[in-house]
C-alpha cells in the first residue's frame, strides 16, 4: 500500500506527516464490502492502514477481503456479534494516528480522507464529521449542525464513518462495558463519551455515502428504540449525572438529606455529588465532612459560599430574606455553571424531599425537546404546587393536578428549583439573575428559555416540602425503621398523666423519636394506656421483673436503643414542641456529648400538695440545667432534659443502678470528671419542658425512697463519698462505678397488647401484618363495569374476594390466582361484600363494582389507615348539626369523590366502596352489617358503639373515577331518604357523645406583662352567670398570684402561646374559652349567652368569636374584611360567618381541643386554631350578633408601659397571610 507523502495535504495542516487507518467491520456484508474497499483505497489522499473485522460472518466477506490484499488490506476474523467490541479489536490491531470506521455498506467519495484532515486544525479536535448522502431504499442529503456538547447530547448527528484521532478512541471509557446495540447506538455512546473528554468536533465539506437498506442494523432496531424511549435509546441510563445539593446548614433538613442520600435509586457510581454549603458554619461543615468519608459515594464535592448572610437565614421564608434568598441562589448557580461537566444534572433544595427514584423518572421523559423536567412541590408561601402554566407568573397561572388515570407527566410553563432535572447546556447558557420586573430567579429562568424547548413536570414525584415542622408519628413509612432518638419513659405512678408525656413526644417537631414504654412493676391498671397507644409505631413496650427505678431501667433499655442518641424523659414530665430538635442540633453546633436544658415546674392540678411542694415551688419556680450546687465540682444536668450520645452512655458503663434514686446527679459528675471517657457537656437555660409536681412522686411521697428517706441519704452520701475519691485522681475509671453491662435482662415478655398483637422478648412486635385484601359485590348488569373494576385493583393486592348475588355462572375474566367468588342470591344486597369480614388479617378494603380505581389507591390508603388506625376512607359525609336530624341527605356534609380533597378530613359516615383498615386496629363482624344496601350506616352505629374513629384520606380531583352513569343504590336512596333519616337517628340516640358534669366552661388566659389587666378579667369573670373554671399561664418575670384562679403555672420565660393546647387538655368542661389579657366581657351574661347559643347550634359552628375575618377572593389576611363587636369595627347586624376567629377571645367545644395542634407560635396560634376546627371548610366559624357591644377593651399597653403587642411584630402580618393563603389553597 501506498503511504502518505507530506506533500498531499497542506503543509500548514498540524497532521501534515499522520498516518490515517481504516477499520471496516463486516457481519454478512460480504455483498456491499467490495464497495467499501474500492472507495477507500481510490482516495486522493491514500490510507496508511486498511483492516477488515469480519464479525462471525458466515458469507463471502472473506474471498472478497481476499482479493484486496495486494492493496495492502489486512483481515481479522472475530466472533464477538457485537460491532462495538469488533471496532475496538480492530483498532488494537491497527497503529495510524486517525481512525476511519467503515461500515461494510457504506463508501466514502475520493476526497472525503483529503478534505476530512483539512479539520484537523487544532490540537483540541479529536473527532471530523461528514453529512450523509443517503442512497438505496432512499435517496436524501443531511444537513447536520455545527457541534456543540449540548447538541450532540440531544441527538446523535455523528456518524462512526467520522475521522477519530488514536488519541481520543484510546483514552475514552466507551469500551470498557457491552451493551445492547440494538438498543443503544454503538458509535453515539462512543462519540458521547469522547466528548466528555473534552474533544472538540468539527464537521467537514465531503459527505458519506450512507446505504438504506432493510437488513441494516439501524432500520431493525429503530422500532424497539422508539417503544423504550429516548431515556435508553440516547443512553440516559448509562450517563453520569451531577446532583446539586443546595444546603442551608439547617440541621433536621440535612438529617432528611442524608437519609435520602442513602435510599436514592440512581447508581451512586453514576453520580456527580455536589453539595453546595451557604451555611457558614464551621460545625456544620464538620458534620457535612464527617458524611463524605463514611459515605460510599464516588465523587463528592462539598463546596462552600460566602454568601455574606447565614444559610438558615435564607431558610426562612418571609418577606424580609426573600430577596436576600434569591440573589443568594442567582450567585450560587452562576459559579454552578463553571463546574457541572455533566450533560444532565439535577438540583435539589434542602428543604425538598423527593421520593426515592426521583432522578431516574424525572430523567425518563426525557426527549431532544426536552430541556427540563421537574418535582412538583408546595410552595412555602402559600401551599399550591410551584409550577405555573404561563410566563405571567403573578397572574391566575394554576395549573391543574392531572387525574391518576391520566398521564402524569404534562407540558409546564415553569417550576421552582427545589427539585429539577435539566440539560447542562441550560444551565451553563444562562446567567442566573432577578429583573426588577420579575418575581423571582426561576421565573426569569424559564421565560428566557424561549419557546424551543419543552418544559415537562412528572406529578407522581410530588415531593415534600420541609419548610414547615414535620411530626413523624403521623406519617412513619412502615418501610422506614430509622429513629433519630431514643427515648426512655418509665412508669410506675400516676398513669392517667402517662399519655401527655406520650403525646409531647409523638408531637415533636422535626425529628424521629423511638419512645420506649416500660411498665415498672406497677400497681395501677395500664390497659388504658396500651389500649390508647398500642398500634403508634414507634412505640416500644416493656415490663420489668421487678420494680428496679428509673436508673437500671434506663441501663436495660439502653441493649434496645437503636439510633445514636438518648433522651431520659420522666413519665410526668412534658416536653415542649422543639425540645428534642434543639438538643440534637445543640449536640452537633457545639460538638457536645451530652444537652440539658431548663424546665418549669408547676404543681398538678385537682390534687392537694404539702406545704414542702408549694414552697419548693415557690423557691424553685425553673430547675435550671447548668448549676453548681455547693460540694459539687461540675455543673448540674437536669435529668428529666438529657439528651445523651449512646456512645457516651457507653463509654462510662451507664447509670448507676443500684441507686434507685439520686443516681443522676453521680452519673452527670462522673461523665466530667477526667477519664477516658470525659464528656463535654452542653447546657442551656432555655426552657424546653415543665415539670409536673405530684403530691404521690417518687420525691415526695413517704416510702422507702421518698424524701429525705434513709435510701435516698444512703445514696447521697455514697455518692459524696465517690467525689471526694475522684478528687484526688489524676484520672477516674468511670466504668468501674456503672452497671449497664449487668442490666441485660431487666425486662420479662409483655403478653399480648390489645387487639391480641404480639410480643417477642418483652418488646411489642412491630411486625405489621402487609396482607391486602380487597372484598366487593356485583351483580349481573353491572359484569361490564365489574370487569374495568377488578383490572384496576388487582395489581394492588394479594386477595380479590368477589361476591356474586344472582349470578348463574363466573365470568372467564375472574379466572385468576388472586381472585375467590361466591356465587350466592341478592339477600344480602350490596352488604355481601363483608361476607368474609370476620375472617381476614391484615390490610382489608371494600369497593364498589363501578368504580375505576387509580394504581396508587391501594398505597394512599394504606398510609392513611397506618396514619389513623381507624376506619378510613377516599368519601364519606359529616353531620352538620348534633341533633337528630330532620333529613339525612340534607344534614350531612359530603366528602365526593369526584372533588379534590385537600387534607385528610373526619368524617361521621365513610362510604363502603372506598373503606379501609387494618384488622390489627379493629375488628368487623359480618353479624353487625344488619342494614340492607346500607353498610354505611351499619359502619355509623359499629363506629359510634365503639369509639371508633373515621377519616376521609386527602385525594386530587377525580381520583377515582365512576365507569357507569348510574348510581345504583345511591339514586334509589335520593328519591326517599326517610329510612336513612329514621335508622341515622336511632344510631345518635343509642349511642350519644360524651356528656360532662360540673361546671361548664373553662377559660384559659395567658398573661405577659399585663397583670393588671389579667387581675381586671378574673374579676369580671366572677361576676358571669355561668361561674368558669380559671386557669392562667403566666409568662411573666414575677409570679402571678390570684385567690379566685383554679390553676396558675408561673414561667420566668415567655414561650407565647405555646402552653395553650396543653391547658386545654386539662379542662374537663363541655366548653372552653381562650382570651386576651387586653379583653374582658361587659356584663355577666355573656357567657350564659354564648354557651346557649352553642348548644343550639350543636356542631354546625365550630367556634364562636368576637372578633374575626372574611377573607376576600384575591386579597390577604390583612387587606380582608375585619370584623368584630368592638368600638374599631362596624357594628355586627346579623350572626355573621367568618373563615377567622381572632384570639381575642373565642369558644368552643372541648371535645375538639385534640385537633388544634401543639405549635410554638408567637402570633398565629388563634389561626392555626381558626384553621384545624373548620376542616378545610370556609365560612365556619361565627360571630353572633347578641355579643355587639357586650365585649370590653382594656389598656394594650405593659404594665411597664411600653410594648403593644404581637401585632407590632415587623413580620406579624406577612406571617398571617402566608398562612391564611395556604389554608384557601387547602380549601
Amino acid at each position: 500500500m501506498p503511504h502518505l507523502t507530506c506533500s498531499t495535504i497542506s503543509d500548514n495542516s498540524p497532521l501534515a506527516c499522520s498516518s490515517v487507518g481504516a477499520i471496516i467491520t463486516s457481519h454478512n456484508y460480504g455483498r456491499y464490502l467490495l464497495d467499501a474497499l474500492k472507495s477507500l483505497i481510490s482516495q486522493t489522499h491514500p490510507l496508511d492502514e486498511i483492516l477488515v473485522v469480519d464479525d462471525s460472518s458466515t458469507d463471502n466477506t472473506f474471498r472478497v477481503t481476499q482479493r484486496f490484499l495486494e492493496h495492502g488490506v489486512q483481515y481479522l476474523r472475530v466472533e464477538n456479534n457485537h460491532a462495538h467490541i469488533s471496532r475496538y479489536d480492530g483498532l488494537l490491531k491497527t497503529n495510524s494516528d486517525i481512525v476511519l470506521f467503515l461500515d461494510a455498506d457504506n463508501t466514502i467519495p475520493p476526497d472525503y480522507i483529503e478534505n476530512g484532515l483539512q479539520e484537523f486544525a487544532s490540537p483540541n479536535i479529536g473527532v471530523v464529521y461528514p453529512d450523509l448522502h443517503k442512497f438505496g431504499d432512499r435517496e436524501e442529503t443531511t444537513n447536520f449542525p455545527e457541534y456543540t456538547l449540548g447538541k450532540l447530547f440531544r441527538e446523535n448527528f455523528v456518524d462512526a464513518g467520522s475521522l477519530i484521532r488514536r488519541e481520543a478512541l484510546l483514552n475514552c471509557d466507551a469500551w470498557k462495558d457491552r451493551f445492547n446495540e440494538r438498543l443503544l447506538s454503538e458509535d453515539y455512546w462512543m462519540f458521547q463519551r469522547i466528548t466528555l473528554d473534552g474533544w472538540e468536533f468539527k464537521k467537514q465539506k465531503s459527505h458519506l455515502n450512507y446505504r438504506v437498506h432493510n437488513r441494516q442494523k439501524s432500520q431493525r432496531s429503530q422500532a424497539l428504540r422508539i417503544n423504550k424511549g429516548y431515556f435508553y435509546a440516547s443512553g440516559l441510563n448509562r450517563q453520569e449525572i451531577t446532583l446539586c445539593i443546595h444546603l442551608t446548614g439547617h440541621f433536621s433538613a440535612w438529617k432528611q438529606m442524608e437519609s435520602f442520600l442513602e435510599r436514592q435509586t440512581w447508581p451512586k457510581s453514576q453520580l456527580q455529588l455536589i453539595l453546595v454549603d451557604i451555611s457558614q458554619s464551621k460545625v456544620f461543615r464538620n458534620q457535612i465532612r464527617g458524611w463524605i468519608k463514611s459515605t460510599d459515594y464516588i465523587h463528592v464535592r462539598h463546596i462552600e459560599f460566602d454568601t455574606g448572610t447565614s444559610g438558615t437565614a435564607v431558610y426562612q421564608h418571609n418577606a424580609t430574606t426573600s430577596r436576600v434568598a434569591e440573589m443568594t441562589k442567582c450567585w450560587v448557580f452562576n459559579q454552578l455553571r463553571e463546574i457541572v461537566i455533566t450533560p444532565y444534572c439535577c438540583i435539589l433544595e434542602d428543604s425538598v424531599l423527593p421520593p426515592d427514584d426521583v432522578l431516574e423518572r424525572l430523567l425518563k421523559p426525557f426527549s431532544k425537546e426536552v430541556g427540563c423536567v421537574s418535582a412538583p412541590y408546595a410552595s412555602p408561601e402559600n401551599g399550591k404546587p410551584l409550577v405555573w402554566s404561563h410566563d405571567d407568573y403573578r397572574g391566575n397561572n394554576t395549573i391543574q393536578t392531572p387525574a391518576a388515570n391520566e398521564d402524569q407527566v404534562t407540558e409546564i410553563r415553569g417550576s421552582g428549583f427545589g427539585c429539577i432535572a435539566l440539560r447542562t447546556e441550560l444551565l451553563k447558557d444562562h446567567v442566573f439573575s432577578v429583573p426588577r420586573n420579575e418575581e423571582g430567579f426561576a421565573q426569569f429562568f424559564f421565560k428566557a428559555m424561549g419557546d424551543q424547548w419543552k418544559r415537562l413536570c412528572d406529578w407522581s414525584c410530588w415531593s415534600e416540602q420541609l419548610g414547615n415542622p414535620r411530626r413523624y408519628y403521623l406519617s412513619h413509612s412502615s418501610e422506614d425503621d430509622s429513629y433519630d432518638v431514643d427515648v426512655f419513659i418509665p412508669y410506675y405512678r400516676n398513669l392517667h398523666l402517662v399519655p401527655q408525656t406520650i403525646d409531647s413526644i409523638l408531637w415533636q417537631l422535626n425529628v424521629k423519636p423511638l419512645i420506649h414504654l416500660v411498665n415498672d412493676c406497677s400497681r395501677e391498671d395500664d390497659s388504658t394506656l396500651k389500649k390508647k397507644y398500642a398500634d403508634i409505631r414507634n412505640i416500644r413496650w416493656y415490663k420489668t421483673r421487678q420494680n428496679f427505678g428509673p436508673y437500671k431501667i434506663a441501663n436495660g433499655l439502653f441493649h434496645f436503643a437503636t439510633s445514636e442518641t438518648i433522651a431520659i424523659v420522666d413519665s410526668d414530665d412534658i416536653m415542649l414542641p422543639e425540645h428534642l430538635e434543639i438538643a440534637l442540633r445543640a449536640l452537633v453546633e457545639y460538638e457536645a456529648d451530652v444537652y440539658g436544658s431548663s424546665m418549669r415546674q408547676f404543681l398538678n392540678p385537682h390534687e392537694k400538695h404539702s406545704q414542702r411542694s408549694i414552697k419548693m415551688l415557690e423557691n424553685i419556680p425553673t430547675l435550671v440545667s447548668g448549676t453548681l450546687p455547693n460540694r459539687l465540682k461540675y455543673p448540674l444536668v437536669i435529668n428529666g432534659t438529657m439528651v445523651i450520645r449512646k456512645k457516651t452512655f457507653e463509654a462510662v458503663n451507664g447509670f448507676d443502678g443500684n441507686m434507685f434514686c439520686g443516681a443522676d446527679i453521680e452519673f452527670i459528675q462522673r461523665l466530667q470528671y477526667p477519664s477516658d471517657a470525659q464528656a463535654k457537656i452542653h447546657t442551656s437555660d432555655e426552657i424546653t419542658a415543665l415539670r409536673r409536681i405530684c403530691s404521690n412522686s417518687l420525691s415526695n411521697h413517704d416510702s422507702e425512697y421518698g424524701y429525705k428517706s434513709d435510701v435516698r441519704e444512703a445514696n447521697a452520701r455514697e455518692s459524696f463519698r465517690r467525689y471526694e475519691l475522684w478528687h484526688t485522681q489524676e484520672k477516674i475509671n468511670p466504668r468501674k462505678y456503672g452497671t449497664l453491662d449487668q442490666c441485660k435482662d431487666v425486662f420479662v415478655p409483655i403478653g399480648d397488647l390489645p387487639r391480641s398483637e404480639s410480643s417477642l422478648n418483652g418488646i411489642r412486635d412491630l411486625r405489621r401484618n402487609k396482607y391486602v385484601t380487597a372484598c366487593l359485590a356485583s351483580i349481573p348488569a353491572r359484569e361490564a363495569a365489574l370487569s374495568k373494576t377488578v383490572a384496576s385493583l388487582i395489581d394492588q393486592v394479594d386477595a380479590l374476594k368477589i361476591h356474586l348475588n344472582g349470578y348463574t355462572s363466573i365470568p372467564l375474566f375472574l379466572n385468576h390466582p388472586k381472585i375467590e367468588v361466591v356465587l350466592g342470591d341478592n339477600s344480602r344486597g350490596d352488604n355481601s361484600k363483608f361476607h368474609w369480614i370476620d375472617a381476614l388479617n391484615g390490610y382489608v378494603f371494600t369497593c364498589d363494582d363501578d368504580l375505576l380505581y387509580p394504581s396508587n389507591y391501594i398505597q394512599q390508603m394504606q398510609r392513611g389507615i397506618d396514619a389513623y388506625r381507624c376506619l378510613v376512607g377516599a368519601s364519606g359525609s359529616s353531620f352538620k348539626e348534633t341533633g337528630p336530624l330532620s333529613s339525612f341527605l340534607t344534614g350531612i356534609a359530603i366528602h365526593p369523590l369526584q372533588r379534590e380533597i385537600q387534607a385528610d378530613t373526619n368524617a361521621d359516615i365513610v362510604g363502603t366502596g372506598t373503606l379501609g383498615f387494618h384488622t390489627e386496629d379493629l375488628r368487623l363482624k359480618f353479624s353487625d352489617i344488619i342494614d340492607f344496601n346500607m353498610a354505611d350506616i351499619s359502619l355509623l352505629r359499629i363506629a359510634r358503639r365503639d369509639n371508633i374513629p373515621r377519616k376521609v384520606i386527602r385525594h386530587p380531583v377525580k381520583w377515582i373515577v365512576r365507569s357507569t352513569n348510574d348510581h345504583g343504590i345511591y339514586e334509589q336512596n335520593l328519591a326517599d331518604d326517610s329510612l336513612e333519616t329514621r335508622k341515622v337517628n336511632d344510631i345518635l340516640r343509642t349511642y350519644p357523645e360524651k356528656t360532662y358534669t360540673g361546671k361548664q366552661i373553662t377559660v384559659v388566659l395567658i398573661n405577659y406583662k399585663r397583670t393588671k389587666n389579667t387581675h381586671q378579667i378574673i374579676d369580671s369573670l366572677r361576676k358571669q352567670s355561668v361561674s368558669p373554671v380559671i386557669y392562667v399561664w403566666n409568662n411573666g418575670d414575677e409570679p402571678f398570684e390570684n385567690p379566685h384562679v383554679d390553676w396558675v403555672i408561673n414561667s420566668n420565660q415567655n414561650v407565647h402561646g405555646h402552653p395553650l393546647q396543653f391547658l386545654y387538655q386539662y379542662a374537663d368542661t363541655e366548653f372552653i374559652c381562650r382570651m386576651d389579657d387586653d379583653l374582658m366581657p361587659a356584663d355577666d351574661r355573656v357567657f350564659e349567652d354564648v354557651i346557649h347559643f352553642m348548644s343550639d347550634h350543636g356542631k354546625s359552628q365550630r367556634i364562636v368569636g368576637g372578633y374575626g375575618v372574611i377573607l376576600e377572593e384575591g386579597k390577604n389576611y390583612q387587606d380582608s374584611n375585619q370584623v368584630g363587636c368592638g368600638p374599631h369595627y362596624k357594628p355586627i347586624e346579623s350572626d355573621t360567618p367568618i373563615d377567622i376567629v381572632k384570639g381575642r377571645i373565642m369558644w368552643f367545644r372541648q371535645e375538639f381541643a385534640t385537633g388544634i395542634p401543639f405549635e410554638k407560635s408567637h402570633v398565629h396560634v388563634d389561626l392555626t386554631t381558626s384553621f384545624a376546627l373548620s376542616k378545610g371548610r370556609r365560612l365556619f366559624h361565627i360571630i353572633p350578633q347578641f355579643l355587639e357591644g357586650r365585649l370590653q377593651e382594656l389598656e394594650e399597653l405593659y404594665d411597664d408601659g411600653g410594648g403593644r403587642g404581637y401585632s407590632r411584630i415587623a413580620d406579624h402580618y406577612e406571617l398571617r397571610n402566608q398562612l391564611t393563603q395556604s389554608w384557601i389553597h387547602e380549601c
